[in-house]
């Protein structure tokens, strides 16, 4: 729930903060206009965000990790701990995305298929998760589309998980 929270708090600062810059240069640009204060304003902004930004990154590991548990060890490719551990490596974080993100749904589908279970993760928001976060890492401005893609990804991965772990306790119960 933190998770959520964070990211719709974090969002309008965000696009606050950006359009607020990208006014203040076009005024620059346009009008020559000094615009200083309002390159202020967007910077104080642009902070207030980073403190849900933060907690909102925290949050998602912590959502990656508890999905990633929910698939069997034998599907899984790899472990929670290695999905959320290895996004934070400098560059090679660039190849586990896909490792983590791309992967988690794929195994989810199968574990899906596997238990006779109708319902799948989208397999084309994550491969726009993996490929929005990777264009944010080299600050092509793409961190709207990137958090709108994770909002939705997560979603789906998270009632999918819901919807497995559900189906544990039926079959646990008889």
């Amino acid at each position: 729930m933190w998770f959520w929270i964070c990211t719709v708090v974090a969002m309008p600062f965000t696009a606050l903060g950006y359009w607020l810059h990208e006014i203040g240069v076009m005024f620059i640009y346009v009008e020559e206009v000094n615009s200083h204060h309002l390159f202020d304003v967007s910077g104080f902004v642009d902070l207030l965000s980073v403190p849900t930004i933060l907690i909102g990154w925290i949050f998602g590991a912590l959502l990656l990790y508890q999905v990633w548990k929910v698939i069997p060890p034998d599907i899984a490719r790899t472990t929670p701990g290695k999905a959320v551990g290895f996004s934070f490596i400098p560059f090679f974080g660039l190849y586990w995305i896909f490792v983590a993100y791309k992967g988690l749904s794929e195994d989810m589908n199968k574990t899906f298929q596997q238990q006779g279970i109708y319902y799948q993760v989208d397999r084309y928001l994550e491969l726009l998760l993996c490929i929005a976060l990777i264009l944010n890492y080299t600050y092509l401005d793409v961190g709207l589309t990137a958090a709108f893609a994770e909002i939705f990804f997560f979603k789906s991965v998270k009632d999918g998980a819901i919807i497995l772990l559900e189906q544990g306790e039926r079959h646990q119960r008889f």
